[in-house]
């Protein structure tokens, strides 16, 4: 249960809902490290072999083998992603240390030092007091607000919001019921 939520007891509960499908896209990208001069030198070769060549369509024409070396030295790759709504109390502070986090993980696991496990030890305890920080100061706000101080109403939609009742079909992300 997260302890960020209440001080009181714990209430448990089912909610009768369905959580909405996640959209997913598909994106297309071709790799950055290719081999620049090898594809200079297949470029220069085309051009030679476009120099005698003068017809109308000599713009498609470069456009077209352009491309089709392209696809020989970087390929086009295909990934369907799925999009997740981020959370409310998401910063850009939260964002690096999770970053700065995950290279630490890396460094650790890639060379078994303890001196690196105690490093991501200490980024995971500082990303977790974080994110513990954001969100109380989210809810804090969000309670806090004179609307929810002067309209009983407000701060009703704010309860469902958390309980997973209020404007959106599912319970702000970190909820946990």
């Amino acid at each position: 249960m997260d302890k960020c939520i209440s001080d009181h007891k714990v209430i448990v509960f089912e909610l009768p809902y369905c959580k909405p499908k996640l959209v997913k896209r598909t994106i297309t990208c071709r790799k950055k490290n290719i081999d620049n001069q090898a594809l200079g030198t297949d470029i220069q070769r085309a051009a030679e072999d476009m120099k005698n060549d003068y017809n109308k369509n000599l713009v498609d024409t470069y456009n077209r083998k352009l491309k089709q070396l392209l696809d020989i030295h970087a390929p086009l790759k295909t990934r369907i992603v799925t999009d997740r709504p981020s959370a409310p109390w998401m910063t850009s502070h939260i964002k690096e240390l999770k970053t700065e986090r995950r290279r630490a993980e890396r460094k650790w696991r890639s060379t078994n030092l303890c001196i690196h496990k105690k490093i991501y030890r200490d980024l995971n305890r500082k990303l977790k007091n974080a994110i513990e920080t954001a969100k109380k100061y989210f809810y804090c706000h969000k309670i806090e607000l004179e609307e929810c101080v002067t309209y009983n109403k407000a701060l009703y939609n704010v309860a469902n919001t958390l309980s997973g009742k209020g404007g959106s079909s599912s319970p702000e992300p970190g909820f946990h019921s």
